[in-house]
């Protein structure tokens, strides 16, 4: 009778203490702590435990654990001096530690919601080394009944549990010092109530030298200081982690290569501890851009020609329109790159990308127009409201409408030139077909800078400008200012024949027909016959225009082929009030024409 009573009185005090436990750790009490379908621990006693003591667990199903599993120590079923449904009785081994308690069920384990504490009175005599603890090292802590200590927490939250202590025995305990801790308080826990805070003199990384402040990509550098093994990353300028470096032995160097990514700037190394260290900033070789030519009048097809310094470092081309060209020729000297300007090319400029954080740009380059402005928005233009609530109408037979159906009778191309509201999130326009309601046909978002956009009209938006209901354009960050058209019907002839270039007046085109089409482009189509060399050059009447090696008015080349010259007013001048004339060397002249 004795032993049942004492029995459930301790059960009743040991179920308390869970509770006050688990008051204590702001877990949510439960109701109905011995019912349930599932394995659970409810309680566990007496209150004030010593290795070596029984200890009673009471719960839920308890017969289906095979184990009790302790802080660094298990006790087997065979090994339990009670065990039903409700309580397990268990003899606490002497090398247990501090912390919550489990019970083996199958290959899962259910925990306890509060830890096991000793009851034996802690002292904490001497923690050694007692200055310039590093980091990833050891400290021993002496005194009494250490093993009972639950927890270290190092300053900065960096938690070491008794599970994961070196040594524990009752005098003496081993911690490993994170890698993350610094110098400050470290608080040591029973897991209860015993706390203890003693002041840790812990090291840190520091700084002294680079081996070189001008360096290139690829390099190695080394970084001078002292307990550099505490630190975790190296950070270039861009924010470009290196992906590999090495700490010397005795931590008082690291060596690492310049990431290809970097910029120049001061390197980051970023400790452990989250306490990040800086050094001399470094120079590293960075593309510049001089000039860019053309600057106006450009179109596909043409060779844009970009000087500057360091230009063989460039890796890719972004031109207006986000149009990349990766197909470029750079100079010995690095100091200049020339590249086709690409199908699609908009308004805007050229930027020079070296890697994924350093890049340079030209000044605005411009597409050459259409030539045939052919509809210039009043005062001053359409404001295109950034909700999406206005739209330049070309529509419901208005009298835009009515003018754009003489000019727009077949497909081809239209441009629309705009103006950019200062600081918009973005910018784009957008045009629809008005049916019973309006169809999206498509938009071009612009890139920074970029004032033009072009449009591919077909059949179906030529029938619906001439028979339809028209079209509206919209969009965000726009002013609509002017309209631009060109057909899509071949060139016109102005010349055609067989005229063998032989250094001599092949093709003459009178001055009246080329000033007729200022501002189209002229297509002159040859063959080659064999010869040293081949080439075609524009002149005047007389030779007194003769451009030997001018850009522009001279074309060389191995195979048949059309050269587009577009007839700009320089062109006009440079005719001197004389015919215009093809010469050359090692082809025949067949057609010249215009668009």
């Amino acid at each position: 009778m004795n032993m049942k009573f004492n029995k459930i009185m301790m059960a009743g005090l040991a179920l308390c203490a869970g509770l006050a436990f688990t008051s204590c750790q702001n877990e949510p009490l439960d109701p109905n702590p011995m019912a349930g379908s599932d394995v659970k621990i409810a309680s566990f006693g007496p209150s004030m435990l010593q290795r070596m003591d029984t200890m009673q667990i009471f719960g839920v199903k308890l017969d289906k654990a095979s184990k009790v599993i302790f802080q660094a120590a298990e006790v087997e079923r065979a090994a339990f001096t009670y065990a039903s449904a409700e309580e397990i009785d268990v003899v606490i081994p002497d090398d247990a530690r501090p912390g919550k308690i489990g019970l083996l069920v199958g290959s899962d384990t259910v925990w306890s919601k509060t830890p096991m504490v000793f009851s034996e009175p802690i002292t904490i005599d001497a923690v050694t080394p007692a200055e310039k603890i590093v980091p990833g090292s050891q400290i021993t802590i002496k005194g009494d009944y250490v093993y009972n200590i639950a927890s270290v927490t190092f300053e900065v939250g960096q938690l070491v549990n008794a599970v994961d202590f070196v040594k524990c025995e009752r005098r003496e305990l081993v911690i490993n010092v994170p890698m993350g801790a610094v110098a400050g308080t470290a608080v040591f826990t029973d897991g209860a109530d015993w706390v203890e805070k003693i002041d840790l003199d812990i090291v840190g990384a520091t700084y002294e030298s680079i081996s070189a402040t001008s360096t290139d990509f690829g390099q190695e550098l080394t970084i001078t200081g002292t307990y550099l093994q505490l630190v975790e990353k190296v950070i270039f300028g861009g924010n470009v982690q290196a992906e590999d470096f090495v700490v010397a032995a005795d931590g008082k160097s690291i060596k690492v290569n310049v990431p290809a990514d970097a910029t120049p700037g001061a390197i980051t190394l970023a400790q452990y501890s989250l306490v990040n260290l800086t050094t001399d900033e470094i120079e590293l070789p960075v593309i510049a851009v001089e000039d860019v030519n053309p600057k106006t009048d450009l179109q596909a097809g043409m060779t844009v020609t970009v000087t500057g310094t360091l230009l063989d470092r460039v890796k890719s081309i972004t031109t207006g329109g986000n149009k990349v060209v990766t197909d470029f020729n750079v100079n010995a000297a690095g100091t200049e790159i020339t590249f086709i300007a690409p199908e699609g090319m908009s308004d805007g400029k050229i930027i020079l990308t070296q890697n994924a954080n350093l890049s340079a740009e030209t000044v605005l380059v411009k597409m050459r127009k259409m030539g045939n402005l052919f509809y210039t928005v009043a005062d001053g233009g359409f404001y295109v409201a950034d909700d999406w609530s206005t739209w330049f109408q070309v529509a419901y037979n208005n009298e835009i409408q009515q003018l754009w159906k003489e000019t727009i009778t077949e497909p081809g191309k239209l441009s629309v030139n705009m103006e950019l509201h200062e600081g918009a999130d973005y910018y784009q326009i957008q045009w629809q077909k008005v049916l019973n309601e309006w169809s999206y046909m498509g938009q071009v978002d612009l890139a920074a800078g970029q004032t033009t956009a072009m449009f591919e009209v077909t059949d179906e938006i030529v029938d619906q400008i001439q028979n339809g209901n028209g079209i509206v354009f919209g969009g965000h960050g726009i002013t609509i200012i002017s309209f631009e058209w060109e057909s899509s019907s071949a060139p016109v002839a102005l010349w055609e024949g067989d005229a063998e270039v032989n250094w001599n007046n092949a093709v003459t085109i009178p001055l009246a027909d080329i000033t007729a089409n200022l501002g189209k482009t002229l297509y002159i189509t040859y063959n080659v016959v064999e010869a040293d060399y081949h080439m075609i050059r524009i002149i005047n009447q007389d030779w007194s225009f003769n451009p030997d090696g001018v850009e522009g008015y001279n074309w060389n080349f191995g195979e048949d082929g059309v050269i587009e010259k577009v007839i700009d007013q320089a062109l006009v001048d440079a005719m001197a009030g004389l015919d215009f004339n093809l010469t050359g060397f090692g082809c025949h002249v067949t057609k010249v024409a215009v668009k």
